[in-house]
C-alpha cells in the first residue's frame, strides 16, 4: 500500500465545510445501517480484508479473505456444524486471523467458546486454546489509543452516559478533557480506535451521536448495528497532540449521509447512493464511485484504498482510490 499523502487542516475548515453535505440529492434510507470499519485514508499496510459469509442459509458461518490488490476473495474458515457453530469474533492483525466461534451444546444448553488461527502467509489454520478473558468488557466507559511519533501513544476514552471526551499524552497517568468536544448529545456515545488515524502530526477522528440506549445491561449502542434513523448526527474532529487542543471540521446533522473519510482537505461522505469528496477550501465536489446498495454496507479505509463490502450480496462491491 502506498503511504498517505500529508494532510493538512485550515482552522476555518469547519465553517466551510459545515452543511456542504446537504445539497446531496440522495440520502441513506432510515433502516439500514452504514457502518465505518476503519477510517482513512491511514497508514494501514494490510493486503486483506476480512469478512463472514452465510452457510446453509445461516449468517456468520464461513470467514473470507478479500486480496484488495487482486480484487479476489478466498474462504478460510467454514464452521464444522452450521446449525450449531457460528463466528462471532474475527480480526486481521499483521499475518494472523483470529477467529471465535461460539458452538451450542445441545445436551448442556449452553454456548461452548472455540478459537482458531489462519496465517495469510502459510495459508495453514489452528485451533487453539481459547482465552476467556481476551474479549472481556465490563465498563460501560470505552477506550481508544493512536500511535504517534516515536511509538508514543495518546490514550482516549469517553463514559456511556457522560458527554465528556478526555485524552492521556502520558499512558494513562491522567486524563484531562478535550476541550471543544463536551456535547450533550453524544452522551450515549463512545469513542473507538476504527474511528481515529494519525497523520501529518495530528490526530483525526469522528463521532456519532445516536438516540436512546442499546442492548445488554451496560446499554451501549454498538455502530455497527444502528440503523440511520438511530443517528443524531457526527463530527469530524482534529486533535493536536503537541497543543492539546481539538478543533470540529465538520458535523453532519441526521445520519441520511455519513462521514467515511478525509484527509489532503478532502472529505468523504456517502449519500446512499455514492461516495462524495468535497474540497475544503472551494467545496469542490467529486463522486468518487457509484453504488448500488440497497441494505446494510460497511466501510474500511486501507492505506488509499476505501473497500465497500455489501451486507445484504455478503461481498466487497467496490474498491476505490482515494
Amino acid at each position: 500500500m502506498n503511504t498517505v499523502k500529508k494532510c493538512l487542516v485550515v482552522f476555518f475548515l469547519s465553517m466551510i465545510l459545515i452543511g456542504c453535505s446537504s445539497s446531496n440529492k440522495a440520502a441513506i434510507s432510515e433502516d439500514v445501517v452504514v457502518y465505518l470499519e476503519q477510517f482513512g485514508p491511514n497508514n494501514d499496510s494490510d493486503t486483506y480484508y476480512c469478512y463472514t459469509k452465510s452457510k446453509d442459509g445461516q449468517p456468520n458461518r464461513s470467514l473470507c479473505l478479500y486480496d484488495i490488490e487482486q480484487q479476489k476473495e478466498e474462504v478460510i474458515f467454514e464452521v464444522e456444524d452450521s446449525s450449531i457453530d457460528e463466528i462471532y469474533y474475527y480480526d486481521l492483525q499483521d499475518e494472523i486471523v483470529r477467529i471465535l466461534v461460539g458452538r451450542l451444546d445441545k445436551d448442556l444448553h449452553e454456548e461452548v467458546d472455540l478459537e482458531y488461527q489462519y496465517n495469510t502467509a502459510s495459508k495453514e489454520i489452528a485451533q487453539i486454546d481459547y482465552d476467556e478473558n481476551s474479549l472481556a468488557m465490563d465498563t460501560k466507559t470505552t477506550y481508544a489509543s493512536v500511535t504517534v511519533d516515536a511509538g508514543k501513544k495518546v490514550l482516549f476514552k469517553k463514559t456511556i452516559g457522560e458527554s465528556t471526551y478526555y485524552y492521556s499524552v502520558d499512558g494513562g497517568q491522567n486524563y484531562l478533557p478535550i476541550e471543544g468536544l463536551d456535547d450533550k448529545a453524544y452522551s450515549e456515545s463512545g469513542i473507538y480506535d476504527n474511528s481515529l488515524i494519525y497523520l501529518d502530526g495530528k490526530i483525526y477522528g469522528v463521532i456519532t451521536a445516536v438516540y436512546g440506549t442499546g442492548h445488554g445491561p451496560l446499554g451501549i449502542v454498538p455502530l455497527q448495528n444502528c440503523l440511520t434513523s438511530q443517528i443524531k448526527e457526527e463530527k469530524l474532529f482534529v486533535f493536536d497532540p503537541k497543543s492539546e487542543t481539538a478543533d470540529i471540521i465538520y458535523k453532519n446533522s441526521t445520519g441520511s449521509s455519513r462521514i467515511i473519510g478525509y484527509c489532503d482537505g478532502w472529505l468523504y461522505t456517502f449519500n446512499g447512493t455514492e461516495i462524495i469528496r468535497t474540497e475544503s477550501n472551494t467545496k469542490k465536489k467529486e463522486a468518487v464511485a457509484q453504488l448500488n446498495i440497497s441494505g446494510d454496507s460497511k466501510f474500511s479505509w486501507c492505506g488509499n484504498k476505501l473497500i465497500v463490502f455489501d451486507s445484504e450480496k455478503e461481498q466487497v462491491v467496490c474498491v476505490a482510490d482515494r
